[in-house]
């Protein structure tokens, strides 16, 4: 089980993502699902069937304002950690701005999959019960 004070500072920065509007890049689209289910919006999808990663990048930098601040919350497995690095030097070359708040949050929880994070924030709210 989890540090209460963890989980407290994980619902804060959610609710300030969704105050602030940022733009949330992710992996797949049961990613995309997990926080809609919390009820973020401006996610992104970076991999969708028949289109490449530098294609999905592109898509996304050009709907983009310059010096916006982007979330970045790409899974911890290999994979994920890959996709955060390149993503990460494409959006602060193309002159963006990356918020890791929520990232490092998830870190130091150890919760490693975003498609997981509303059903362990549900089961997180059952166990206070």
């Amino acid at each position: 089980m989890n540090n209460p004070h963890d989980i407290n500072l994980l619902i804060k920065e959610l609710e300030n993502l969704k105050r602030s509007k940022q733009k949330i890049m992710v992996e797949g689209k049961f990613d995309k699902d997990a926080l809609e289910d919390l009820g973020m919006g401006n996610i992104f999808v970076l991999h969708k069937i028949g289109r490449s990663l530098s294609s999905g990048i592109e898509q996304f930098i050009a709907n983009l304002k310059k010096g916006e601040r982007i979330v970045i919350l790409t899974d911890f497995d290999k994979h994920g950690e890959e996709y955060y690095k390149i993503l990460k030097e494409e959006l602060t070359k193309n002159g963006f701005k990356i918020n890791n708040n929520l990232r490092r949050i998830l870190r130091d929880m150890k919760i490693s999959h975003i498609e997981g994070l509303s059903s362990f924030l549900e089961r997180e709210a059952g166990n206070k019960q």
